[in-house]
């Protein structure tokens, strides 16, 4: 499969898990909060004040909710207007992001949302679309492709190690020697979870004694530096698998210990990782486009007029 089909693959799955996330998400709800809470934070600080009081109206926020989800939709299944689309659909999603941040904390939808920043800045629907524009296509090379692909793989990557690598210098070693596991898990894997899951296993597991405490805090660290080192995954194959079966149970872990639940990162990890395909540090992306697009090198030694 050659970097544009790959390209447009994760571009319908990638847009297509967005839209559900949106179509489910109960964005209306958010008009009942007091208007106090709701503070301008990142890019909705650029709107005016009476334009960020009407967003929050019940009857806005559901034509936000149906207009966006249709966005998505349409770039998943790629529309020929893709590349006006899917970087309108986006910035909207960045605004569906700073109504829902009432607490300003959470980072759950943080890797999607760059995921698709980078694949509304790509050609994105040149394959796997409802109508491939064949002249566009020819126009875009193979490294423009494989370069979508790798800053799709390197911006997901990047929201694990990013937060570890600061964990680490700024907090370690204390943070894995002090007990704040243990008092996380509790706060987070009790009854009293501010949630919708209730898994009370985090709680009952700290709960058995200080042994239960030691393999957390041990988890706690393999954890972390398995975070940090996820940026490896672009240059190294079999450490992207071994990362990949990592990721899906952290996030699995994190969902019955600590009610904490990361279904995008989850559904977003495989299909990333593999889009990236092989790794040869050494081939540069103008030798992928000679391979993979002949038509586009120029022809040596067949002139025979």
């Amino acid at each position: 499969m050659t970097g544009r089909e790959t390209l447009g693959w994760l571009r319908a799955y990638t847009f297509a898990v967005a839209a559900i996330y949106v179509a489910v998400t109960p964005l209306e709800h958010f008009a009942v909060f007091p208007a106090s809470l709701h503070e301008q934070i990142g890019a909705a600080r650029l709107l005016p004040s009476f334009v960020w009081s009407a967003l929050h109206d019940r009857v806005v926020l559901i034509a936000v909710k149906v207009v966006l989800a249709l966005g998505l939709s349409a770039c998943a299944i790629g529309v020929p207007t893709y590349r006006f689309l899917a970087p309108a659909s986006v910035a909207l999603f960045v605004l569906h992001q700073c109504l829902v941040r009432i607490d300003k904390s959470g980072h759950r939808e943080l890797a999607l949302l760059y995921c698709l920043l980078v694949l509304a800045a790509f050609p994105a629907a040149d394959a796997v679309a409802l109508r491939i524009k064949q002249a566009r296509a020819k126009n875009s090379a193979e490294s423009t492709y494989q370069l979508g692909l790798l800053l799709t793989g390197f911006v997901f990557l990047f929201t694990y190690a990013a937060p570890a690598v600061y964990r680490l210098a700024h907090a370690a070693p204390a943070i894995f020697l002090d007990g704040s596991m243990a008092h996380y898990v509790v706060a987070n894997g009790g009854e009293l979870r501010n949630g919708t899951f209730g898994f009370a296993w985090g709680a009952a597991l700290v709960g058995r004694g200080p042994t239960a405490v030691f393999f957390l805090n041990v988890g706690f660290v393999a954890a972390t530096f398995s975070e940090a080192l996820a940026l490896f995954c672009l240059v190294n194959r079999p450490f992207r698998w071994a990362w990949l079966a990592f990721c899906v149970s952290f996030h699995f872990a994190n969902l019955l210990l600590l009610n904490i639940d990361f279904i995008l990162n989850t559904l977003l990890a495989p299909a990333v990782l593999v889009a990236l395909g092989p790794v040869d540090a050494r081939e540069p992306f103008h030798a992928r486009d000679s391979q993979a697009s002949p038509a586009l090198s120029p022809q040596v030694g067949n002139d025979r007029s």
